[in-house]
């Protein structure tokens, strides 16, 4: 998926984080993030997950997974404005909006 590979080309660029993992579906994140996943301090995920067929899949695992013990930190990073506002009710700590700037991600 380009966006995805777009993304972590600009989060490397800052040199401020490791990339750990790229998943493209739910489950996958789902598995990466949850007991026994990789430990990891904040996770950006797409709100749709292209592959798992569900236009929220995102969403709805930050759902399940924020502010659960281990947890990481999340940053929703997507092309819809509409789920900003439930996005940081779950304290989310960014909503990055498409299209991605490597300014934008900076901050």
């Amino acid at each position: 998926m380009p966006a995805r590979e777009y993304l972590i080309e600009l989060l490397m660029a800052t040199r401020h984080v490791e990339v750990v993992a790229a998943v493209a579906g739910a489950e996958e994140a789902r598995q990466a993030l949850g007991p026994g996943g990789i430990e990891v301090d904040v996770a950006f995920v797409d709100i749709n997950l292209v592959s798992s067929g569900d236009d929220e899949a995102g969403l709805q695992l930050v759902r399940e997974l924020a502010g659960r013990d281990g947890a990481p930190q999340f940053v929703l990073a997507t092309a819809l404005r509409q789920h900003a506002v439930e996005a940081f009710a779950l304290d989310v700590v960014d909503y990055l909006l498409k299209p991605w700037s490597e300014e934008r991600v900076l901050a």
